[in-house]
């Protein structure tokens, strides 16, 4: 599984090389789950897909969202899925 995910990265870093720079420096403090949600998120992934790549429940899908959003500072009428995208 390491490869697949090292293979993701290096894929995703070619296509969004300053994403990850950027989340991190608007969000620090993000664990590497949580950065890597948000690359799917980035990349348009549906929940069900993302669920299976980041092979995680729904539940914990769902608890990682709300996380990436608090520690973005977000507030509740802002998109998660629009901010990411806009890094």
């Amino acid at each position: 599984m390491e490869n697949n995910n090292t293979l993701f990265e290096d894929r995703f870093a070619s296509i969004y090389p300053k994403f990850v720079k950027n989340l991190l420096k608007k969000t620090p403090d993000l664990s590497p789950k949580e950065v890597k949600i948000s690359m799917l998120i980035k990349m348009n992934y549906k929940n069900s897909d993302v669920l299976q790549l980041a092979e995680v429940s729904k539940s914990t899908l769902d608890n990682m969202r709300c996380s990436i959003r608090r520690k973005m500072k977000l507030k509740r009428n802002e998109n998660l899925v629009l901010e990411i995208l806009k890094l």
